[in-house]
């Protein structure tokens, strides 16, 4: 059972997550279209090649998320939502970083279904914003939030694309670790939610 903050609390909660959020998803946004690009930095390089690596390193972290999220869903509703958005801060902030430590795909196609089993910020993110806004605010809150995820796809590849071409995708890898964990941090330290398990 999930208890709301006090109401002069709730408002700065909200504020903090959707920054947070914003940088989560700008760090993701950041480091996913350059993965043809380091795949051939790896030797991949015949395009029948590339394109299956790349297939395949988009296509399994969507499944091993599809099969992880009713799990991490049930787990938010016996230790909290808060939680859950630090789990998948932090083990993305990990995995992402780990990939620029890779030299060859078999090693990115591992890393990145383990990043699909950890991630997923936005479901977390979106039932965290709806446990600690008020009934009334919620349908406005979730909106606000959407767009902060909007944004952030939107300036996250523009970033990746700088970075990538001034210092290298590895780089732009751990570029988007930091940016992870700035998120996790801004979530453990701002964002207050009041829960007992139901």
């Amino acid at each position: 059972m999930t208890t709301m903050p006090p109401p002069q609390h709730w408002k700065k909660s909200f504020t903090a997550l959707w920054a947070a959020e914003f940088m989560a998803i700008v760090g993701f946004s950041t480091s996913n279209p350059i993965i043809p690009l380091y795949l051939r930095d790896l030797g991949i390089t015949g395009a029948a090649e590339l394109n299956w690596w790349t297939g395949a390193i988009n296509a399994l972290p969507a499944i091993t998320m599809a099969v992880f999220a009713p799990i991490w869903g049930s787990l938010a509703d016996s230790y909290g939502r808060k939680l859950m958005l630090l789990r998948a801060m932090i083990g993305g902030s990990l995995l992402v970083g780990a990939l620029a430590l890779t030299n060859a795909p078999w090693q990115v196609l591992v890393l990145k279904s383990l990043q699909g089993c950890l991630t997923g910020t936005v479901a977390a993110a979106t039932v965290l914003t709806a446990s600690i806004v008020p009934a009334e605010e919620a349908g406005y809150r979730l909106g606000l939030l959407q767009m902060g995820v909007f944004l952030g796809n939107s300036v996250g590849p523009m970033f990746g694309g700088i970075i990538t071409d001034m210092a290298g995708s590895r780089v732009n890898f751990v570029m988007t670790a930091i940016i992870l964990a700035s998120a996790a941090f801004i979530v453990s330290r701002r964002v207050e939610e009041q829960f007992s398990p139901g």
